[in-house]
């Protein structure tokens, strides 16, 4: 018997070793990732009056991650990674997309907003008489019967000699710096989400911060000198209600590709607005040296970020935002 009792130590180990390593195998993997993008849209339905995205969600993590997406009428699945979302005209929706695996779970949030652009239609009255001219010149146009004769060919006159052109200077060029998508965006404050459909600055309803950022291709501009610059953007109409943020900050940074950690990158003010601002036309000297100074450094990217001087969110658990579209972001520049 007491052989067989000290026997039992041998094997209650061994039995504790696998059950260890077990659970650090088990440990083994990733945790997810995921980034949502609009990969068509937005189309207007007239019929329904609803403004129609399709969204893709890509995700990574060892072992891949289940994706699940918002539950609501709004949101058909298509495919495992991919949405349709219908969005009422005027207004707005937040799909929200979850990557899970055992090694954790990963939350972004994406706003569609239900605006679109109409196509302009050719007025009925241009086109009747564009036909009209074009069935009057085929009547009228006359029919050749008869070989008419060749003209004799007159003697080459002695060419004037010409006068010497003042010189003409030549002016600024003029350029519109537009948005590089891929590296703008806005970013959330506490899950460090980010999503790249908009810039927007505000918080979310779930008391959220929201910063905007923007990026401008200017390898164009290397070796030039700026004359002038002027910023304007148009904005989206307000969500909720932004004034408890204090003043509208616009500022310069450099944050490369914008990852969820370049929230922490602080930014040189360029201009602070009134609550009030929406649209943005800032055009003051401070924002062409600023520019000029990444021209001078070799830089091909000139890098903003839209901001609250109260980066917080007032716990309201509503969503007050300001936002912009890529299309409506522009810098003008003139340059020689």
């Amino acid at each position: 018997m007491r052989k067989l009792k000290f026997s039992l130590i041998p094997a209650l180990c061994f039995t504790i070793l696998l059950l260890t390593v077990s659970c650090q195998c088990s440990l083994v993997g990733e945790a997810p990732l995921i980034e949502l993008e609009i990969y068509d849209g937005p189309d207007y339905v007239e019929s329904e009056d609803m403004v129609f995205y399709r969204v893709e969600a890509m995700a990574s993590g060892t072992p891949e991650p289940e994706i699940t997406f918002s539950e609501d009428d709004q949101v058909r699945l298509l495919a495992k990674d991919r949405v349709e979302v219908a969005v009422k005209a005027g207004s707005s929706y937040e799909l929200t997309a979850t990557a899970a695996n055992p090694r954790g779970t990963a939350t972004v949030t994406i706003y569609l907003m239900g605006e679109y652009e109409k196509e302009p239609a050719l007025p009925a009255a241009q086109e009747s008489t564009e036909s009209q001219a074009e069935t009057t010149l085929a009547e009228t146009e006359p029919e050749v019967t008869a070989e008419e004769p060749e003209p004799e060919e007159e003697p080459e006159e002695e060419p004037l000699p010409e006068e010497e052109a003042e010189p003409v200077e030549e002016g600024p060029t003029e350029a519109s710096l537009e948005v590089e998508v891929s590296q703008s965006g806005s970013i959330y404050q506490v899950t460090a989400a980010r999503f790249a459909s908009s810039v927007i600055a505000g918080d979310t309803s779930d008391n959220e911060s929201i910063s905007g950022y923007i990026s401008f291709d200017i390898s164009s501009l290397a070796g030039k000198e700026v004359q002038s610059a002027s910023l304007e953007m148009t904005a989206m109409p307000v969500i909720g209600n932004v004034t408890s943020f204090g003043f509208l900050r616009v500022g310069t940074l450099d944050y490369g590709t914008l990852e969820v950690a370049d929230r922490n990158i602080p930014a040189s003010l360029l201009v602070q607005l009134p609550n009030s601002t929406t649209d943005i036309n800032y055009g003051e000297d401070n924002l062409k040296n600023a520019l000029q100074s990444k021209i001078d450094a070799g830089s091909n990217r000139f890098q903003l970020k839209l901001y609250w001087s109260h980066p917080s969110s007032n716990g309201n658990g509503e969503q007050d935002t300001l936002a912009y579209h890529f299309d409506s972001i522009h810098i003008r520049v003139e340059y020689i």
